[in-house]
């Protein structure tokens, strides 16, 4: 039954998807309208503007014009009937509803039938037009909306008025293709007011309440299933969010091999320019050691017997002139390991971004004993770094 309903429910949506537009049907269609009346009564006449012309008189002997120029492609069919000629028009038609438009004019009212495929007739009377004009076009006369949408065929008859003839003047037909699939049919009648606008009447099918039952179950566990991979998406995004956000730590394997190339220890550390400038402030090495230098004060190192004796009185500082002038201290061997503050140095050299090979070197002169930045362990024999000269 569920199956079922949704089939015609999409059935539904795909007709309601291509409704197409309303269309005209005018009164000198002659390919779509069927005109009859008795042979030996009132006939039909076609009129439209610039041919020939319609002229009514009123009861104090004044003439009318009627001009078609107001009407849809400026042409009306005209039928002074009663019921007894039989005058009639046939409207064949494709759609859910039909609206039929008048054009009144004169002192004559007009009164007529309307059926759709043969069914019971609908009935309106319209009275005449209000003076001083007497002229109202564009008048509905009939609109028949809400019937099944399909082939269909609204025979229209001329019905007598205050029991004398009706001044029938067909004007033109809209024909409704809202897509209807069962029929509510509704007729509206017209007042004798002029209107240019037409109204749509669009019924729709309601489904009973049987057949609106969903199976609760199927949509449970949409929205469960739904439910559970938008979990797993937030995990997973959580999950790489805190892997990135984890700080990057420097693994040195002390077992590993270290391969250094031939250099040369004095153009490692020690760059001499041919002259350099006065330095005025004692060069500090925050990662290395902290420490001052005063008159006939030595520098001690709070982790080592390194010490340095300034000969001169304190001010600016000169640096050596050469390579000649620097002695290299004496190293003494040590056990192939790391203490923690040599690691911690190592670890800094990391951070400010010193190149791999560098710090290679530097671990290998710490494992080997030659150097160490920041923890130096030189035996009592060993001598003074390069001594730095007071500006003269």
């Amino acid at each position: 039954m569920q199956s079922s309903f949704s089939k015609r429910l999409l059935a539904s949506l795909a007709l309601v998807s291509f409704a197409s537009a309303d269309y005209y049907i005018d009164d000198q269609n002659l390919t779509s309208l069927l005109y009859s009346e008795n042979q030996a009564g009132a006939k039909w006449r076609p009129f439209q503007e610039g041919g020939e012309t319609l002229y009514i008189r009123f009861t104090n002997g004044t003439m009318m014009t009627v001009d078609a120029s107001h009407c849809f492609n400026y042409t009306y069919t005209y039928a002074a009937c009663t019921i007894s000629n039989d005058c009639q028009v046939q409207i064949p038609f494709t759609g859910s509803g039909i609206t039929i438009y008048v054009l009144q004019a004169g002192s004559q009212g007009t009164n007529a039938s309307l059926t759709i495929d043969g069914g019971a007739p609908k009935y309106n009377v319209l009275p005449p037009p209000p003076g001083p004009h007497f002229y109202t076009p564009n008048v509905t006369l009939f609109s028949v909306q809400g019937i099944t949408t399909g082939n269909h065929t609204a025979t229209m008859t001329v019905q007598n008025w205050d029991n004398i003839f009706s001044g029938m003047m067909f004007d033109y037909a809209v024909i409704n293709q809202t897509i209807v699939a069962t029929t509510t049919s509704s007729v509206a009648s017209s007042t004798a007011a002029s209107t240019a606008s037409r109204a749509t009447l669009t019924s729709t099918a309601t489904p009973s309440p049987s057949k609106l039952t969903t199976n609760v179950g199927t949509m449970v566990g949409v929205a469960l299933g739904a439910l559970a991979g938008l979990i797993a998406l937030l995990f997973v995004f959580f999950c790489l969010c805190r892997r990135r956000r984890e700080p990057q730590r420097l693994s040195i394997d002390l077992d590993s091999d270290i391969r250094i190339e031939s250099f040369s220890a004095d153009s490692l550390y020690y760059q001499w320019p041919e002259r350099r400038s006065d330095v005025t402030e004692h060069p500090t090495t925050e990662s290395l050691m902290t420490g001052t230098v005063s008159t006939h004060a030595p520098f001690h190192s709070e982790s080592s017997d390194l010490s340095v004796t300034s000969s001169k009185q304190a001010g600016s500082y000169k640096t050596p002139s050469g390579p000649s002038e620097i002695s290299h201290p004496r190293i003494q061997e040590t056990h192939p390991t790391l203490t923690d503050d040599q690691a911690d140095f190592v670890n800094n050299l990391y951070t400010i971004n010193v190149p791999a090979p560098a710090m290679a070197r530097v671990i290998e002169r710490m494992i080997a004993g030659e150097r160490q930045p920041s923890v130096d362990r030189f035996d009592s024999e060993s001598l003074p770094p390069p001594s730095y000269y007071y500006a003269q």
